[in-house]
């Protein structure tokens, strides 16, 4: 379910982020097959932010309050037509939540086309999550977006740089292998550990023993490699047989991480977490 964590949405991002229009003679589950499931009721015009008044503002919020009122009672179908309308006004959170529902189908059929648009018309506003979250369909490619790695990056930078955990994260591992980014460990241990989901992992990285990695394949084979040897060594109580090169960190980093890993590959596939 949507969380209430607020997010900083104070940052604007310029240029096109995924705003897709859907193609309005598709009805909803009843696509021509290029926008399979795209329903013309999620695609208006929205009004620029910039151009509301302090009232249509405090109206947009008052809708959006309303919708995650609903929201938390699991009823998603009474809180759509609130967010389609304050996602409509500009409204940053409107517009995420609007991404959330239709890349997850609450309270209307999963529409990753839908979702898209929402999601950018957030993101460009600075919304950190939507950054985060069109990110990943870039990568894929998902939504109608092309893929395109370069500007998923751009994206997931932004969003770390406003303090999004899981951007952060993919950051950190980004710097450390040199993922579209100048390789700096430093500044990988850092993002890893100020994330709170890779201090393990960073833990390690710090370690004079841990080697540089070319990949990100190598990256999370290293990490696995840790925690099973951890784990057959205190099964079999003969750490002596642990070769040098896998000594980093101690037992209980070497299978966090590991636990590190195999969460944030999840998130970069099928399983990506939702947002709030």
């Amino acid at each position: 379910m949507y969380s209430r964590t607020e997010v900083n949405c104070s940052r604007e991002l310029k240029g096109n982020y995924g705003q897709i229009r859907l193609d309005h003679r598709d009805g909803a589950g009843s696509g021509d097959g290029r926008n399979r499931g795209s329903n013309p009721a999620s695609y208006y015009p929205t009004v620029p932010p910039s151009s509301l008044t302090p009232a249509q503002k405090a109206e947009a919020e008052a809708m959006w309050q309303r919708s995650l009122t609903l929201i938390e009672r699991n009823q998603y179908r009474e809180a759509m037509p609130l967010l389609l309308q304050a996602g409509r006004m500009g409204h940053p959170r409107a517009q995420a939540t609007l991404g959330i529902a239709y890349q997850d189908g609450n309270g209307v059929k999963p529409d990753d086309l839908a979702a898209a648009h929402w999601f950018g018309l957030a993101a460009a506003q600075g919304h950190r999550a939507s950054q985060y979250a069109l990110a990943g369909m870039y990568d894929e490619g998902d939504g109608g977006l092309p893929k395109d790695h370069a500007k998923a990056r751009q994206l997931y930078m932004a969003s770390a740089n406003q303090g999004f955990d899981k951007a952060q994260f993919e950051m950190g591992i980004a710097y450390d292998i040199g993922d579209g980014v100048p390789r700096s460990r430093e500044r990988a241990i850092q993002l890893l550990r100020v994330s709170g989901l890779g201090k393990a992992m960073a833990n390690i990285l710090a370690s004079p023993h841990t080697p540089r990695f070319a990949n990100l394949t190598e990256f999370g084979a290293y990490f696995r490699k840790l925690a099973d040897l951890e784990n057959a060594r205190v099964a079999a109580r003969i750490a002596q047989t642990i070769p040098p090169a896998y000594q980093s960190g101690n037992p209980i980093d070497r299978i966090n991480a590991a636990h590190e890993m195999d969460d944030f590959q999840r998130a970069r596939g099928a399983d990506r977490p939702r947002h709030n």
